[in-house]
């Protein structure tokens, strides 16, 4: 039988799923597996997102968008230019980029949404060949969009087979197809790329459904689907950093600035049990001396600008 370390304050609700299974500092657990399966139904799983910060009616997306474009795009940057917002989604921040400036914006993305009735000031498609009509640009936002790109074979297979099998190599071939793309419109471009790690605490956006903190990493799709949890298709790059920098070197672009922000991991999460299945799970094929696990888990986002390089 193994122990696991909780505080008084968590007794209470534990009780409640495992009567009778704790003392004052420590559970008794006898299949852990089964234990985080528990946990993610309480409050004692550490929040992924805070619940301020989730974003839900229109009026919160419009405020998001501006945030956006004043501390991350940076009004300068596309005042005057022509502005490619490619995986626009609602559109919101294509169209704040319109109205701060920038010369003629078109948002792209692969399926069209109600959103884009609500205003007009940008060109939104869902029609690549409108994008190339209205090309060249010269800025290209790709904001939250390269992780969850498909691969070039056209789907993301189970993710534990994938990521033991391949190391990544196929979601790296999925990045580069769409930097190969994006060259053909925006040859001499200024890219803005904001990457958000599968390793992410909130990676997957599965936050907005179940906020549980790397809930994707350790429980289930049974036990998420159960809780309620939708996650997004995310590529699943156990070495983040090191993948974004191969794609866009592999497709031939200089990276002119790097970015990473990070968070400490809660101790919740250090616990040997949860590294533990994590490794086996994701790493097995990994000399361990390469694996850092508090060091993956601190991911938040890693921002880059970007340009094709040229020849000559």
């Amino acid at each position: 039988m193994n122990t696991y370390p909780i505080s008084a304050t968590q007794m209470g609700e534990l009780a409640k799923i495992r009567p009778g299974s704790c003392d004052h500092v420590d559970v008794q657990v006898a299949d852990f597996g089964q234990f985080f399966e528990d946990l993610a139904g309480t409050t004692i799983w550490p929040l992924a997102a805070n619940p301020r910060h989730i974003v839900t009616t229109l009026e919160e997306q419009r405020r998001r968008a501006t945030t956006i474009v004043r501390t991350y795009v940076r009004m300068p940057r596309i005042r005057g230019k022509r502005v490619l917002d490619f995986g626009c989604g609602t559109g919101l921040v294509a169209s704040t980029m319109a109205a701060f400036g920038a010369a003629a914006v078109v948002g792209y993305d692969i399926k069209t949404y109600d959103e884009w009735a609500i205003d007009s000031v940008a060109q939104l498609t869902a029609n690549w060949e409108q994008v190339v009509a209205q090309g060249p640009y010269d800025v290209v936002l790709l904001y939250d969009v390269l992780d969850h790109v498909q691969p070039v074979d056209g789907q993301l297979v189970d993710l534990e087979q994938h990521i033991q099998a391949t190391g990544g190599e196929s979601a790296i071939n999925g990045i580069m197809q769409v930097l190969n793309l994006l060259r053909t419109v925006a040859p001499t471009a200024e890219y803005l790329v904001r990457c958000h790690p599968w390793l992410a605490k909130h990676g997957t956006h599965l936050y907005t459904t179940l906020n549980r903190a790397y809930a994707h990493l350790f429980l289930t799709p049974e036990r998420i689907a159960a809780l309620g949890g939708v996650a997004t298709e995310t590529l699943p790059l156990r070495f983040p950093l090191a993948s974004y920098r191969q794609a866009f070197g592999r497709a031939g672009f200089r990276l002119e600035n790097t970015e990473v922000t990070r968070n400490r991991p809660d101790v919740f999460f250090l616990h040997e049990h949860f590294t533990e299945k994590l490794l086996a799970a994701f790493y097995a094929n990994t000399p361990m001396t390469a694996v850092n696990v508090p060091e993956l888990l601190s991911f938040e986002f890693v921002d880059f600008v970007a340009s094709p390089a040229h020849n000559g």
